[in-house]
């Protein structure tokens, strides 16, 4: 992880005193929105994201809230390109998921204007459960660990904040989806179908 990533994800997760925050900010309202590039606005606007979401960064939300034009100068989101979907999800695995398994099923779901979850998945009872693909982060890496991308990392945590529940399937092709079957409809169950 970069230097920059590095910030980004102490502010983002509220690790930083709330006056390094806005300090941090500051240089960041200083440059030319045009000149940031895509990656840079979406991650600044995880950032802003996360100082607005999560209860652990309130004191520094306060702090820039102070200034109401660092706000606004940091905080665009009409400005920002949201995530692009980029999961042709095989019609067979929606259709399999959708019969097979009772589920109705939402694909590319827009959250927050921002992120795109390539299908939200509810159960009879209503409750739900989002899937998202990781294209980044290694096969071999454990369950239990968390991405290794920036973006996916805050996106994560992003959902857990608003209570979205997420199955995570890393460097899984698409095409190879029927083959994470058994583990996979044995996680949505657990996630969806209640209990006889």
């Amino acid at each position: 992880m970069g230097e920059p990533d590095r910030k980004r994800s102490c502010v983002a997760c509220g690790l930083l005193p709330e006056g390094l925050t806005r300090i941090l900010l500051l240089q960041v309202a200083k440059v030319p929105r045009s000149t940031l590039g895509e990656a840079v606005e979406q991650g600044l606007h995880q950032v802003m994201l996360s100082l607005l979401h999560d209860p652990v960064a309130a004191d520094a939300l306060r702090a820039i809230h102070a200034s109401t034009e660092l706000w606004e100068e940091c905080y665009r989101p009409e400005d920002i390109d949201p995530e692009r979907s980029s999961w042709a999800v095989p019609t067979a695995f929606v259709d399999r998921l959708q019969t097979d398994m009772k589920l109705r099923v939402e694909q590319d779901m827009r959250i927050a204007d921002f992120y795109v979850l390539p299908l939200m998945l509810y159960g009879p009872d209503g409750s739900c459960v989002a899937l998202d693909f990781d294209t980044t982060s290694p096969p071999w890496l454990p369950e239990a660990e968390q991405p290794r991308h920036l973006f996916q990392l805050l996106k994560q945590r992003h959902l857990a904040l608003w209570k979205i529940p997420l199955i995570w399937l890393r460097s899984c092709p698409l095409a190879k989806l029927e083959e994470e079957g058994p583990s996979l409809k044995a996680a949505l169950r657990r996630a969806l179908i209640p209990e006889p």
